[in-house]
């Protein structure tokens, strides 16, 4: 189910990028390319935990030998945190994503060191757990 939602976000994602572009048949000038940025880093974030949960459990139904190097399995997992840190990471879309979508944006302060991305509010600092509510 994952994975499924993963694949049309991505398919959603490549037909916001293409009908945006004013050489597109279909051209939509009301797609932003924010609209499109906020598409693509959905897809990822689908795509990037998808991967994580089926390697993990890859993994953990092998139990020890779910390390071994002689399987392809610790190898996917190690690639699967790639996505998922880089070159945004879970944390900064989280925020993005909320800074846009919630009333309450003029009370966000939050800092991803990893990113150089910043959200900033004038009420002060907030933690992570009490934006997301």
């Amino acid at each position: 189910m994952h994975l499924e939602a993963a694949k049309l976000a991505t398919y959603h994602a490549a037909s916001l990028y293409d009908r945006s572009s004013p050489d597109h048949p279909k051209h939509d000038p009301s797609i932003t390319t924010h609209a499109v940025g906020v598409a693509c880093n959905s897809a990822k974030y689908l795509a990037a935990e998808a991967a994580f949960t089926a390697c993990e459990r890859s993994v953990m139904s092998m139990g020890g030998m779910g390390y071994a190097a002689e399987y392809h399995v610790e190898r996917y997992m190690r690639e699967c945190f790639v996505p998922r840190i880089a070159p945004v990471s879970r944390v900064s879309f989280s925020f993005d994503l909320l800074s846009h979508q919630s009333p309450r944006t003029d009370q966000l302060t939050a800092f991803d060191t990893g990113n150089d991305h910043e959200l900033r509010g004038r009420k002060g600092p907030q933690v992570a757990s009490q934006l997301l509510i």
